[in-house]
């Protein structure tokens, strides 16, 4: 169905658990991608200040650090996670 030249899906977008659960695992991964990206500028920013004076960002991610650990999606594709990560890149 096309209405205002947008299509609505009459489907559900997702069959199930599983695939919710697999959609929200890497929305979520998405999300903290873009968090780590924020610890690097705060070390790029530390890294520019003149010595002498105290750092803009002591803790660089103790406001953003989040773990999946729990989630049920990251425990059904750990063993392809653990392929390309090791548990320190967690």
């Amino acid at each position: 169905m096309i209405k205002g030249g947008i299509k609505i899906m009459n489907k559900p977008m997702y069959n199930g658990n599983s695939e919710m659960e697999n959609a929200n695992l890497i929305i979520n991964l998405l999300n903290y991608a873009k968090k780590k990206m924020v610890v690097e500028l705060r070390k790029e920013v530390n890294q520019l200040t003149p010595s002498g004076k105290s750092l803009t960002y002591d803790e660089l991610h103790g406001d953003i650090y989040e773990n999946f650990y729990d989630h049920p999606a990251f425990k059904r594709y750990l063993r392809y996670i653990e392929e390309f990560y090791t548990e320190e890149d967690w």
